[in-house]
């Protein structure tokens, strides 16, 4: 998203339908901003209604470092070139369409919105002839003093507020979708001041150093909840064949689909945060600690998401009735030596 740059440019218009869309200038290529404000200005809280612990957790940051080259708030590698804000995901899409709200994060004025955008995702995703679309459904606030939040790829239909209304903070907005130009159901959530992106965590943007978080713009609780996690498990689970991954993140809490007369026993992990040269192993263990099948393999490159999974078929006399077991590790070189990031053991009981 962008900014208006200082001049009120929204065009508005109201669908046949009644729906509303706005197209506005306020989502257009943002200045960046290096020097740290002063966190007093501006007390966020946080811009979705659903905890880290539960179904959300921050997928990317915002991108520190200028030019080539990721760094997010902690010095590590949660974002992706020139990212401008948060993004705030949720863990599948059955969960996001039970309805996930975005909340405004400060007290303001609704600048802008755009509404009516479907939630198809990155391969729907039509520009439509104009670069500011790539956030899908979106809502602008003013909070004064040169201070605007932004809330993208929110659900097709769900906002709930128009230009020029005045928000509480917690003030319900929309909800979490999967509109514009998006692989995974998450909000993206952007701080400018005076049209420069801010990051949250640090109060300062683009250009800054990491790891200085004296500025943060959370205010306490919040601060407390989002706790940087640089790598993790989005979702495991186990399946009787070979898994599709976009079933699985359709609903990745599906209850175990594995029985004694299965054909095959498979684990699975989806993982977020992975750095290059991590080294990813799945291993599985039937009752008694019996080796079934292990896989492992070396990232080749930084990657916010991947996918993987071992499995075995079922022996010639069947599957032994008891606790089956999947082992997932993630170890990463720190300082010369191996460190595990993830170590996560799942069970099924099979009867």
């Amino acid at each position: 998203m962008g900014t208006s740059r200082g001049r009120d440019c929204e065009r508005v218009r109201y669908a046949p339908t009644g729906r509303l869309i706005a197209f506005v200038c306020a989502f257009c290529a943002p200045s960046f901003a290096t020097a740290a404000v002063s966190a007093a200005e501006l007390h966020l809280g946080i811009p979705i209604a659903c905890r880290p612990e539960d179904d959300c957790s921050i997928q990317n940051y915002v991108d520190l470092k200028p030019g080539p080259g990721v760094r997010d708030f902690g010095c590590g590698v949660l974002t992706y070139d020139g990212h401008r804000g948060t993004d705030f995901q949720v863990r599948d899409l059955a969960r996001t369409k039970a309805g996930v709200p975005v909340v405004a994060a400060a007290p303001g004025v609704v600048r802008s919105v755009r509404d009516g955008m479907p939630d198809t995702g990155k391969k729907g995703y039509d520009a439509g002839g104009e670069t500011d679309r790539a956030l899908g459904n979106a809502v602008a606030v003013d909070h004064g003093s040169g201070w605007t939040t932004f809330y993208g790829h929110l659900r097709d239909g769900s906002l709930k507020v128009r230009p020029g209304d005045r928000v509480a903070k917690g003030q319900v907005l929309g909800e979490v979708g999967l509109s514009g130009n998006t692989e995974f159901p998450h909000l993206h959530f952007e701080v400018r001041k005076q049209g420069a992106v801010v990051d949250p965590f640090t109060g300062a943007g683009p250009g800054s150093i990491c790891g200085e978080t004296s500025g943060s713009l959370w205010e306490t609780a919040a601060r407390a909840q989002l706790r940087y996690t640089p790598t993790g498990a989005v979702c495991t689970g186990w399946s009787a064949s070979p898994p599709d991954r976009s079933a699985v993140l359709e609903d990745c809490e599906r209850p175990p689909a594995v029985s004694l007369s299965s054909p095959a026993i498979v684990g699975w992990i989806e993982i977020f945060g992975l750095q290059k040269g991590d080294e990813i192993r799945v291993r599985l263990s039937g009752p008694e600690g019996s080796a079934l099948a292990e896989a492992a393999g070396v990232v080749e490159n930084d990657s916010a998401r991947q996918f993987r999974y071992v499995g075995r078929k079922r022996p010639a006399d069947g599957w032994t009735k008891g606790m089956y077991r999947a082992r997932y590790t993630v170890t990463r070189s720190v300082k010369g030596e191996r460190q595990a990031v993830i170590d996560l053991t799942r069970e099924v009981d099979m009867r």
